[in-house]
């Protein structure tokens, strides 16, 4: 995956963090290996950010979503990289995570639906070589929820298969299914 041609040929646009209500989301943001970024999500267009991890590293990524604002996230670990994602979503807002975990990749998240109407969509794809056992890590993410009308989905994919389905009235969880091949 080159992303500087990427870059280059105008498909994505760099981002270094902060506000996003002065920022052209005319194409998706991208953001590689970052190490320490907070990102506000605070405009009425539709927010397509990517985060590239390609180096092993520790990084810390806090996001918080305004009322009413949507995003979707997609989270590539290329590299053995612990990632801690904080995710605060304000009322009717929305985001949607693809994580893709490659190699050795570790990652939490921690996820606050503190408003009405909030919802959060989380689904991970978790890959490994044949020959060596599963190094990829991807926690149970917490989730905080203090009204009924919020509604958080977490798909897990890859070694096993584990879909959680959560709402202030409980947590359903699937056990996890195997697939060979």
């Amino acid at each position: 995956m080159d992303i500087d041609k990427l870059i280059a040929d105008g498909i994505l646009r760099p981002f270094a963090g902060g506000s996003l209500s002065r920022t052209d989301l005319s194409r998706p943001l991208v953001v590689l290996n970052p190490r320490k970024i907070a990102i506000e999500a605070d405009t009425s267009e539709q927010v397509r950010l990517v985060i590239v991890h390609t180096e092993p590293n520790e990084a810390a990524i806090d996001l918080s979503l305004a009322a009413g604002v949507q995003v979707t996230l997609t989270e590539i670990c290329l590299a053995g990289t612990f990632t801690e994602v904080r995710i605060r979503q304000a009322e009717q807002s929305s985001c949607r995570i693809v994580a893709v975990q490659l190699h050795g990749a570790n990652t939490a998240y921690r996820i606050d639906l503190a408003e009405h109407g909030a919802e959060n969509r989380l689904g991970t794809l978790r890959c490994k070589p044949i020959d060596k056992p599963p190094r990829c890590a991807m926690h149970e993410p917490r989730i905080g929820q203090r009204y009924r009308d919020r509604s958080c989905d977490r798909r897990v994919q890859g070694i096993g298969i584990c879909c959680t389905r959560c709402t202030t009235d409980g947590c359903a969880t699937a056990k996890p299914q195997h697939r060979v091949g």
